[in-house]
């Protein structure tokens, strides 16, 4: 669905024959980019982008379809970053440059076992993205390094997550503070349970220089309050 600034929202007219839906999208150098499609089959590894300017026609001019085949697991999260594309993928990173042209897009997995667990948890700092993994909170810079960076707090943070939802986590940037909250429900019983947070207090100029506090919403709740 989408919302043109006026009335209601409506329902995309997207032309890819049979599309159901897609896990993640993402605006890039004025093409729209689906990730993890539902179509006429699922294709959990494939992208495909508009053309530019016309973000529903996925069937005319330069609009196109590729299999990020060298990766590792269904794609989870499509994230700008700078003046590139980066799909994340259950275990591996790809990123996507704009070179023009009838091929439009080039794409390079930098690396792999980067072990994301929470899709809407990707933040971007600066020249960073920071994200949520499923033993530990990652720093990627672009390159072929990701780095830990919250071994201070993974142990208890292992321990916290709920394996049934804790991939609803989300991540929150607030750069005039200089810090990121990662959000996710916790349970505390058979019934219900409660909301966690963890703050990374950084410096920008030197991303070793870091702080973590942890905030409980001690209040019994529904699983449903992070859909």
């Amino acid at each position: 669905i989408y919302w043109d600034g006026s009335g209601n929202f409506k329902l995309a007219p997207i032309d890819i024959p049979e599309f159901k839906s897609c896990k993640t999208m993402e605006l890039f150098f004025n093409h729209l980019v689906l990730g993890n499609i539902d179509a006429v089959t699922k294709a959990p590894q494939v992208i495909a982008w508009s053309e530019p300017g016309n973000l529903f026609s996925f069937n005319t001019g330069v609009s196109g379809v590729a299999l990020i085949s060298d990766s590792k697991g269904d794609i989870r999260a499509l994230e700008n970053f700078a003046d590139r594309l980066v799909i994340y993928t259950e275990e591996s990173i790809t990123v996507v440059s704009f070179i023009g042209g009838s091929a439009v897009f080039s794409m390079e997995t930098l690396s792999h076992g980067t072990k994301l667990f929470a899709p809407r948890s990707v933040v971007s700092v600066g020249p960073f993205q920071a994200y949520m993994g499923d033993d530990n909170l990652y720093l990627f810079d672009g390159t072929r390094m990701i780095r830990p960076i919250g071994d201070r707090i993974a142990p208890k943070l292992k321990r916290s997550i709920a394996g049934a939802y804790g991939n609803r986590a989300y991540g929150f940037s607030d750069p005039q503070r200089q810090r990121i909250l990662w959000s996710f429900w916790s349970r505390r019983s058979s019934s219900g349970g409660y909301i966690q947070t963890y703050v990374l207090e950084y410096d920008t100029y030197d991303i070793t220089k870091t702080k973590w506090s942890r905030f409980l919403y001690d209040r019994e709740n529904s699983p449903l309050c992070m859909s």
